[in-house]
């Protein structure tokens, strides 16, 4: 009877809410002049302007507000921006909405939360030992590199914790993850189970399991065995997701790889960003493994939902030993405490690079755009040679072909991806949260060339900078700010300094140099005629703030087709997708 009446209130709450929501949720103007604030454009030729006409969701004139209003004529209504600063939408060419989704439910044991072993542990106990109504308890963020003092858990600690219910902790760059014998056992893996081609499950010296586990195949192997949440619950988590990224100030996303425990991953991203109060662009690199190449059909990118080409992994995290550096790991306290390293330590890429030329070109042939996942410079080469190879026989130079990270890109190698048309993004958050560790994980000379971001720059590259959600939090404007101070959470210096960009060069990376990426320059990145209306209101102008204050400015509104996107909790279609996932939830 109890939990009848509670389940009576809650959907007597959320019937109220739903109600609410639906009073409040209003379409704005169709026909409507921006003006009274601060426009920053991102175009070169007209880089301010004093007004904006925007009609059906497109962008038609930009300039001064008496041209601008010659142009729009009467029936126009006016927005004032009220001194704020309008941009193009923030454009992230790097992320991964399902596995951010559904890692907002798990448990926070990340660097940012807590600053000792004990205080994690501690909250381990804490919330395992309570109400726990997931088949699995799931936490994520574990960081020794940021938590001095986190050791490794054993088997037995990890056991200790949750005797009987599968536990997984995941690591803050999904390489490494930590695991319990309930979790092996649901997942079917024991002492005979062999590693897979990219990852391993780590035995002690007498070969048994002892719970580590390493790299993407093999967490994805021990995450299959994780039940999938039902639907309407996991596409409620993505809206929220989705919510997240326009508050940040995002119009469009970028997802290289769907990493994360859906069903059906593909249709619910289609879903979800097709949705007219959500107002997302989202364009998908497929994990080609995961697919078969017969289904992965490319499609026109001035959709708001669309198939980009195919991601690859040709090495894995500096900050576990799986990056393809060209040199052996520095052999130090924290590569071998805390990264638990062999001395000398070093790995291959992924592929050999005969088979990945042939893979390249397969889908070079098709007209599919290729991402690879690249750290160190062997990784690098591989990629670099196959793009080579696949220019040469069958040129075309209309791909986006682009390498991704890049934290021990060198001089030669990016100058060479030029001559070969590909595209550079780098993840500089590697700066904010372990720029004070890298001395230690690279030596002191590749640190100094650790990502490389103005050496791009100088050879001709229109860069774009990424976020690799969930492993960092939504904030655009963040990475423009590590990118032009260079500075990390911890420490008390810069990060080399000689790599650090201007604030221009830094906007145009998470607008039109991100559009240009995604393939998507003629119709979003920049204020400008014909493009679509995707807009963000700031409340300060990066331009007239300290660097250290750039990550502290806030998104006041943020625009997709000309319409505001409503990011309310209890906005109506919200709450009415709450009440799916609340009736999903019950009915199981």
């Amino acid at each position: 009877m109890k939990k009848k009446m509670a389940y009576l209130a809650i959907l007597s709450l959320m019937v109220l809410l739903l109600l609410l929501g639906w009073s409040q949720d209003k379409k704005g103007p169709d026909n409507f002049i921006l003006s009274g604030g601060t426009i920053l454009t991102m175009e070169p030729s007209q880089p301010k302007a004093d007004a904006v006409w925007v009609k059906d969701g497109i962008i038609k004139a930009v300039g001064t507000l008496a041209h601008v209003n010659q142009l729009a004529g009467e029936g126009a209504d006016h927005i004032d921006l009220k001194g704020n600063v309008l941009m193009p939408g923030f454009i992230e060419p790097h992320t991964h909405p399902v596995s951010a989704a559904m890692l907002s439910q798990a448990l926070d044991i990340s660097g940012m939360a807590f600053n000792s072993r004990e205080a994690l542990m501690s909250f381990l106990v804490n919330e395992i030992s309570g109400f726990q109504p997931a088949p699995w308890i799931v936490a994520y963020g574990w960081d020794p590199l940021m938590i001095d003092d986190l050791r490794a858990p054993t088997l037995a600690e990890l056991d200790m914790l949750s005797p009987d219910k599968p536990l997984i902790l995941l690591s803050q760059n999904m390489h490494e993850a930590f695991v319990n014998s309930a979790a092996l056992k649901a997942a079917g893996i024991d002492h005979d189970t062999p590693n897979p081609a990219h990852g391993r499950f780590e035995r002690d010296a007498d070969g048994k399991l002892n719970g580590m586990i390493f790299e993407v195949d093999a967490i994805a192997r021990i995450a299959s065995a994780i039940p999938t949440l039902p639907k309407a619950y996991a596409a409620h988590l993505l809206r929220q997701q989705y919510d997240r990224y326009a508050r940040a100030g995002y119009t469009t996303i970028g997802v290289l790889g769907i990493v994360g425990r859906v069903e059906e991953p593909l249709e619910l991203l289609k879903q979800i960003s097709t949705a007219i109060d959500m107002g997302l662009r989202t364009r998908v690199w497929l994990s080609a493994k995961d697919h078969d190449e017969n289904d992965i059909k490319v499609t026109s990118p001035n959709k708001r939902f669309s198939i980009a080409g195919v991601k690859y992994w040709m090495d894995g995290s500096p900050f576990i030993g799986g990056a393809a550096f060209a040199e052996p790991y520095a052999n130090t306290d924290i590569t071998k405490h805390v990264m638990r390293l062999d001395h000398g330590h070093s790995v291959l890429p992924a592929y050999d690079p005969v088979v990945f030329k042939k893979v390249f070109l397969k889908h070079h042939k098709a007209g599919r755009n290729i991402a690879v996942h690249v750290q160190g410079e062997r990784a690098v080469d591989v990629v670099l040679s196959a793009a080579e190879h696949a220019q040469k026989i069958a040129p075309n130079a209309n791909l986006i072909h682009r390498l991704e990270h890049n934290a021990l890109i060198t001089k030669e190698q990016l100058e060479r991806a030029k001559k070969l048309g590909l595209e550079i993004s780098f993840f500089v958050d590697h700066i904010y949260l372990y720029g004070h560790q890298l001395e230690h994980i690279v030596g002191p000379n590749r640190a100094r060339r650790y990502m490389p971001l103005q050496t791009a720059i100088n050879a001709g590259h229109d860069i774009s900078l990424h976020g690799d959600h969930p492993m960092t939090s939504e904030n655009p404007l963040r990475s423009v700010e590590v990118a032009i101070t260079r500075f990390p959470l911890r420490g008390d210096r810069v990060i080399v300094g000689s790599e650090a960009v201007s604030l221009d060069d830094g906007l145009k990376a998470i607008t039109i140099n991100a559009a240009k990426h995604l393939g998507m320059d003629a119709y979003v990145g920049s204020i400008s005629v014909g493009k679509f209306a995707d807009l963000v209101l700031l409340d300060k102008n990066p331009y007239e703030v300290v660097p250290q204050d750039i990550d502290n400015i806030k998104a006041l509104q943020t625009w997709s087709d000309g319409r505001r996107i409503d990011t309310r909790a209890w906005r109506y279609s919200n709450i009415k997708s709450q009440l799916k996932a609340f009736f999903d939830l019950i009915s199981g």
